[in-house]
């Protein structure tokens, strides 16, 4: 237990020094599974490494980060943060931040996070919304290239947008009980806030260009627009 209190003061000390890239490369597993709140978890160190990174290139200044309280126990540690910072789009935020972390071989495995994150921008919106994206790749795009941007690019990018509350990217296979190929072959589901949010949230220049390089794969898209009734 000695180690493991030792390991996450360094990932600490490291982190209050502005080190996050390095903090991240140093004690996490290639494994790791990381959950914010009640979002879907995102899985690999590479994925959750774009995350991060598009996060700290958002930040125009870090005012403070402070942890208030350490626990550690066997193979797991808490940590109560409190956090302030300048975003790019969000202006000033604030919040305190529990992050629960699983260790195994020294190395983080899970870490799971649970805060009151909020702007002065953010808005509530509703609950229900959901927009579906059907869309097959154009003919001079290999499937392994546009996985590979939808992995490091198109699903961190949406996953940090204010606007949402779980983005997910299906792969179409056949139609139930026939042999029938699906007649799209991707399928993208996000559940937001609002739609009104999500318009906010595209203008930002870096969701602009994310949404460039995916007209590049898609060969008209179709999105349709939902909203939940039972």
């Amino acid at each position: 237990m000695a180690k493991l209190l030792e390991k996450i003061s360094d990932l600490n000390d490291l982190i209050l020094q502005g080190k996050h890239l390095e903090a991240f490369e140093k004690y996490y597993h290639d494994d790791v599974v990381i959950q914010e709140n009640g979002k879907p978890p995102t899985a690999g160190k590479r994925a959750n490494r774009a995350l991060r990174t598009e996060f700290i290139s958002s930040v125009n200044e870090f005012v403070r980060a402070k942890p208030l309280k350490v626990t550690v126990g066997e193979g797991t540690s808490i940590v109560e943060w409190q956090y302030s910072y300048n975003h790019k789009d969000y202006g000033e935020v604030k919040y305190t931040q529990v992050s629960v972390l699983e260790w195994e071989n020294e190395k983080v495995v899970k870490e799971r996070f649970y805060n009151n994150r909020t702007s002065k921008s953010q808005k509530t919106g509703k609950e229900g919304d959901t927009l579906i994206v059907l869309f097959n790749l154009k003919k001079e795009v290999k499937e392994v290239d546009y996985e590979k941007y939808a992995v490091e690019i198109d699903s961190p990018s949406i996953k940090r947008l204010a606007s949402n509350r779980g983005f997910k990217i299906l792969k179409g296979l056949n139609l139930f009980g026939r042999d029938t190929p699906s007649p799209y072959r991707y399928i993208e589901v996000m559940d937001i806030s609002s739609f009104d949010d999500l318009a906010s949230d595209i203008q930002r220049e870096e969701i602009q260009k994310m949404l460039r390089q995916f007209s590049s794969f898609a060969d008209n898209p179709q999105l349709i627009i939902t909203k939940q009734i039972n």
